[in-house]
């Protein structure tokens, strides 16, 4: 199936892998700033 392949290919593929991870971190960061300011 097109779809397990296109999710197997992302965690395969360290630039979409380093991406969402960077993402996933900026969002709870962002989250922590904003409740100290």
């Amino acid at each position: 199936e097109r779809g397990i392949s296109d999710i197997v290919g992302v965690f395969m593929d360290p630039l979409s892998t380093n991406a969402s991870f960077t993402i996933f971190l900026k969002i709870p960061q962002n989250d922590l700033t904003s409740e100290h300011s």
